[in-house]
């Protein structure tokens, strides 16, 4: 609550109404005429301080104030340090409203008798808008001549331009110095020379550019440092001060020369990893034709000689336990008797249709040891039919 046990609204109410009562007939616009009435020179006032403004005519106290721009270039032509007129082109009305009487009530104490709601209508009311731009009155009752406004506009232009091109060459040098020091470097040697030449570029063609930019800051920062000083209207902000940028310009710098000397040293590193590769496929080559010659030279004195590299035989599934392979059986001294070849005839005559018990059908002859093979029965019976009939001779 304010004092009384008022509400702010009331009190705003009550300042409202006080400006409203109050005169406005102490008005003077140079070369008016001397039968003017107050609305009429007060309009008159409001020409002279927006003439030379674009977009910005004001012939009534009503529609013509709707867009906030007429309040801001009341403000921006006694000091344009506070306004970036451009800006608000581009910014909608309830915006520029806001941040006219905003600035109005912090920088020279005028009183908010208006909302931005209360203008943005299709037709503002007449008297409030009156009122209030007879408030602006108050602190700026001399309309500046056309040359000094001219001058402050192209000064405010400057600092303008001096704050735009301060900032982005800051931009620039913070983001370069970050490439610069990063330090994932690519695997490839090829990419790491690209990398190089892209930072001779860098040094060699940029940055001249940039320097010559870096001056002519530092030109344009002095001359508005000297106007701060005769006016105060203009003031550089301390982020965007020469001694910043020259401290981002060192650091680039050394960050370059780091990002040098670190390419170079991994450049220098893949070429000795490349040599002693190629040092280990030629002595890798040479084995093997050192190889390859001996290898032929012992096929030459043996045809029986391996190979170098015998392929590995493929591994054979276990005889069963019951049925003993054929190249274990020792035939090198099997020898039949004449008495047991009798012996079998003799149980041949007895049964001639049984099979002969042999399994063998190799010539068998008495009191030698050869290898037996085996064969079929038929076989088998001829082969011990023709060792019997032998033996009865003999």
């Amino acid at each position: 609550m304010a004092e009384g046990g008022r509400s702010p609204y009331d009190l705003r109410s009550r300042d409202k109404n006080r400006v409203e009562h109050a005169m406005i007939s102490d008005i003077i616009v140079p070369g008016q005429p001397e039968d003017v009435i107050a609305k009429e020179a007060l309009l008159m006032w409001s020409q002279r301080t927006l003439e030379g403004y674009p977009g910005v005519s004001v012939t009534n106290f009503s529609k013509n104030w709707r867009d906030g721009l007429a309040f801001n270039a009341i403000i921006h032509r006694h000091r344009p340090d506070l306004i970036d007129y451009k800006s608000l082109k581009k910014k909608s009305n309830k915006k520029n409203l806001e941040n006219a009487f905003t600035l109005a009530e912090k920088e020279f104490g005028v009183t908010r008798l208006l909302d931005p709601e209360d203008v943005d209508v299709p037709s503002p009311d007449e008297k409030s808008i009156i009122t209030y731009v007879s408030s602006l009155y108050d602190v700026f009752p001399e309309v500046p001549d056309i040359e000094q406004s001219l001058q402050d506009n192209e000064q405010a232009l400057q600092f303008q331009d001096y704050n735009d091109r301060a900032s982005s060459l800051l931009l620039w040098l913070r983001n370069t110095t970050a490439k610069m020091e990063d330090r994932n470097f690519p695997k490839m040697p090829d990419r790491l020379k690209t990398q190089l030449a892209e930072l001779n570029r860098l040094r060699i063609e940029v940055l001249p550019a940039k320097a010559g930019e870096k001056e002519q800051l530092s030109g344009l920062h002095d001359y508005l440092e000297n106007i701060s000083i005769a006016s105060r209207k203009f003031e550089v902000p301390e982020d965007l001060s020469t001694e910043k940028i020259q401290r981002a310009w060192d650091c680039l710098n050394l960050a370059i020369q780091d990002r040098e000397k670190d390419l170079l040293q991994e450049i220098e590193k893949f070429e000795r990893l490349r040599g002693v590769a190629e040092k280990v496929q030629k002595e890798s080559k040479l084995c093997e034709n050192i190889l390859n010659t001996a290898e032929g030279k012992l096929r030459e004195q043996g045809p029986d000689v391996p190979p170098r590299q015998p392929p590995r035989p493929k591994k054979q599934p276990p005889p069963s336990a019951s049925v003993k392979p054929v190249g274990e059986l020792d035939f090198d001294h099997v020898q039949v008797s004449a008495d047991k070849l009798t012996h079998l005839t003799a149980q041949r005559a007895k049964h001639p249709n049984r099979r002969p018990p042999s399994r063998f059908s190799k010539d068998v002859r008495v009191g030698s040891s050869e290898t037996v093979t085996p064969t079929s029965a038929s076989q088998q019976t001829i082969r011990a039919r023709s060792c019997c009939t032998t033996s009865s001779r003999a």
